[in-house]
């Protein structure tokens, strides 16, 4: 019997009760699904190898098939450079840094910078852009420009040719400094241009004011020459009017600023690149991490769709996608470069106006302390004014002067802002595929796909593979566990009789254990009718039936096997019987039940066949005919075991257990359904039905969840012991009763104390 069930002695009654164990704590719980992790596992192997074949079968093609990819590299150092109208005391952080060298890699991203390509015939006839129609695409899906943790700029670009992949780096970077020399040329060249214009103008000014000058002192004499030293208020109309003069200047530079930021408006690399140059004066903000991300997208998604056209080709219907991705990114750059533009655009005119105030302020106090001035002495005054203009007119064309020495020098060394630490080389081995980082995705994705398949098989699989899935499911004990007798039993036939035909089988042992426990079942003598049935038909009730009779019989009680199976019965074939008179027979036509029982193939064991299908068995099984003929053979036979039919399909089942003593439900391993036991044992219970446990027939005798000894009884016990001595002997025959006189059914035995 099943270890887990627990037993107790009744002294009152002399019955041995059997109960199932309460449910499992969750602890235990997940320590028995643990336990049997592996069983499922092991089970649903060939699932697990399938799939581990198939994944890594398909890695290894995806490997072969995929074409080579050689990856070479460049690093660049980037310096922030570019000319300046004025100089400024700030210093920029490594935050300020790190962006400005996001920027030069969008740049160097950028079509300005890639279009140069198209201009060397060994990129345009590269084997690499062979099957390529737009050639600038499969360039910036090919390319990859990132800002390194050391502040450095890598460039890299994936092809089949190891040779090309280093050529196009190489001549991408020779047109990314050509390209920053150029803007750089052109910025120095509009910042030149605005301050030469300047220049003119202040000349212009310098020499009307100093005419004034020389005219003023010639007709004042010494009168303006000798006096002004030590008044307070035209040194403060000196130092303003000085002050002035610096502002205007930065005024100039702001209307500059803002005249080509606006110039620039339609080009918003041009006005990138400008802003950068201008990047230290502080006025222009930097908002490029939504275009850069953008970019940064749009690039990965062009380099993903190349990737696809090369494995599904450029007219496959899942690259429209890809395509509509690609062109949603591309409206949104657009429209991240006119915001950009935008914001540039007003911080300049901000940063204008501001300065004009400043301006317009400050001029307002040096007119003030000029009206005073005048009050003073007219003379004087008027000198003092004539040479405040002059020194201001000539402090800014000094400052002028300086700017445009200062900015030829600055364009003439721009070239150096960019050095290249490493260039592009082939490479040997390819950078993609990588056959073992593939290999071992391929082998874990398969592992993991097969296990995962086979516990959601198990999960699915509603069929009994163990005694705990037993007792969980029906709140039974297992009164035994049937190993399967396909090596042992022929046929049918000899199945149903394997206690007689071989007794010292595991098997037969497994019976005689069942007998036990229904000896123990109840108090003696109290035991009489023993229902066998099954949920669904197959399951071997049939079998377990006749043997436990005959193990019933071996132990020396009187023992009747009563077939009440009249949709498929089965016992007079098992015992080679005729099947013309039986028990339908008795109940239907009313005929002598002594006449229908015939001796089994053992001592104490009598045997009646179900006799002739009856067209309506529930109403005959019903009938109370029937349960008075029952109750006749109960005072008897010590037992009568009743084959019946399955529980599910039909009510005989139900009839029957309702006048049954015990019942005893059948299931096959690995083949009864978990639910159909539970309604089968409910549907019994429904009827008031006494079910003393569970017997799996069938089980597996090796890979099995059942825990029974799959070894003869005789080789155990050794020996010493003799075998069983006089099972599977067969009693001598019965006497004949003569012709025409009805067989006595023997009396039954007196009742052992």
């Amino acid at each position: 019997m099943n270890s887990q069930v627990s037993q107790s002695y009744d002294p009152a009654t002399g019955a041995r009760n059997y109960a199932v164990p309460a449910p499992p704590s969750e602890q235990q719980g997940a320590s028995l699904q643990m336990s049997m992790l592996l069983p499922v596992l092991w089970r649903r192997l060939w699932i697990i190898v399938v799939c581990l074949v198939v994944c890594t079968l398909g890695g290894w093609l995806y490997v072969k098939q995929s074409t080579p990819l050689y990856r070479s590299t460049a690093r660049l150092f980037v310096d922030r450079a570019g000319p300046q109208l004025i100089r400024s005391g700030e210093v920029d952080g490594m935050s300020r840094e790190f962006n400005y060298r996001l920027t030069q890699a969008e740049m160097l991203r950028s079509m300005p910078v890639l279009s140069k390509l198209l201009d060397n015939p060994e990129i345009v006839g590269a084997r690499t852009f062979a099957d390529t129609s737009n050639l600038m695409e499969a360039i910036r899906r090919g390319l990859d420009v990132n800002v390194g943790a050391d502040q450095l700029i890598y460039v890299s670009f994936d092809s089949p040719y190891p040779q090309e992949s280093a050529r196009v780096v190489n001549t991408i970077i020779e047109g990314y400094v050509e390209f920053s020399n150029e803007q750089k040329r052109s910025s120095a060249a509009e910042v030149l241009r605005i301050l030469q214009r300047e220049k003119e103008k202040q000349d212009k000014e310098l020499s009307v004011r100093l005419k004034k000058l020389t005219d003023y002192r010639i007709a004042s004499g010494e009168l303006a020459l000798g006096t002004g030293k030590g008044n307070v208020l035209l040194d403060q109309l000196t130092a303003s009017s000085e002050a002035l003069s610096q502002l205007q200047l930065k005024l100039v530079e702001a209307r500059e600023l803002f005249n080509a930021a606006q110039s620039m408006s339609n080009d918003p690399d041009q006005l990138r690149a400008f802003v950068e140059s201008q990047r230290s004066k502080g006025v222009f903000v930097t908002g490029q991490s939504e275009d850069q991300k953008l970019r940064a997208e749009l690039d990965e998604l062009r380099v993903a769709q190349f990737q696809m056209e090369r494995q599904l080709g450029p007219e496959h219907a899942f690259l429209n996608s890809f395509r509509q991705r690609v062109a949603v990114l591309e409206a949104r750059l657009a429209q991240a470069d006119k915001k950009y533009v935008a914001n540039q655009l007003a911080v300049a005119e901000q940063y204008y106006l501001a300065v004009q105030r400043q301006a317009e302020d400050l001029a307002r106090t040096v007119d003030n302390l000029r009206n005073e001035a005048k009050g003073l002495n007219s003379q004087l005054a008027e000198y003092e004014l004539l040479r405040s203009e002059y020194d201001q007119t000539r402090s800014m064309v000094d400052i002028l002067n300086s700017r445009i020495k200062e900015l030829n020098i600055t364009e003439n060394a721009g070239a150096m802002n960019v050095m290249v630490l490493e260039v592009a080389r082939p490479t040997d081995d390819p950078f993609s595929p990588n056959p073992s980082k593939i290999m071992k995705f391929a082998v874990t994705f398969g592992l993991i796909l097969g296990v995962c398949a086979a516990l959601g098989l198990e999960f699915l699989d509603d069929r009994i593979r163990s005694v705990e899935q037993v007792t969980a499911a029906v709140a039974l004990p297992v009164l035994g566990v049937v190993p399967d007798t396909a090596g042992t039993a022929q046929d049918r036939q000899q199945a149903g009789r394997l206690v007689e035909l071989s007794p010292h089988s595991s098997a037969s042992e497994i019976y005689r254990t069942i007998r036990t426990g229904i000896f123990f079942s109840s108090p003696e003598g109290k035991t009489k009718v023993i229902l066998i049935t099954s949920p669904s038909p197959g399951d071997g009730k049939t079998t377990v039936a006749s043997n436990l009779a005959l193990a019933l019989a071996q132990s020396g009680q009187r023992t009747l096997l009563l077939d009440a199976d009249f949709r498929k019965p089965r016992i007079h074939a098992v015992f080679g019987m005729d099947n013309e008179h039986g028990l339908s027979s008795a109940v239907a036509l009313q005929e002598p039940v002594e006449q229908l029982v015939k001796p089994g193939p053992i001592e104490d064991l009598w045997v009646i066949p179900s006799g002739p299908v009856p067209p309506n068995p529930a109403e005959l099984l019903n009938s109370g005919r029937f349960k008075t003929l029952l109750a006749t053979l109960s005072g008897q036979y010590d037992h009568i075991v009743i084959d019946s039919p399955p529980v599910l399909p039909v009510t005989d089942a139900r009839i029957l257990g309702a006048d049954a003593d015990l019942v005893v439900v059948v299931l096959r391993a690995e083949k009864s359904r978990r639910k159909s036991a539970r309604h089968a044992v409910e549907a019994m219970q429904g009827v008031g039905a006494k079910i003393l446990g569970v017997v799996i027939n069938g089980a597996p005798r090796r890979g099995g969840n059942y825990g029974y000894y799959d070894q003869p009884y005789d080789g155990y016990y050794g020996e010493g012991y003799g075998g069983y001595g006089t099972y599977g002997k067969k009693p001598p025959t019965p006497p004949t009763t003569p012709p025409g006189s009805s067989p006595t059914i023997p009396a039954a035995p007196p009742q052992p104390t």
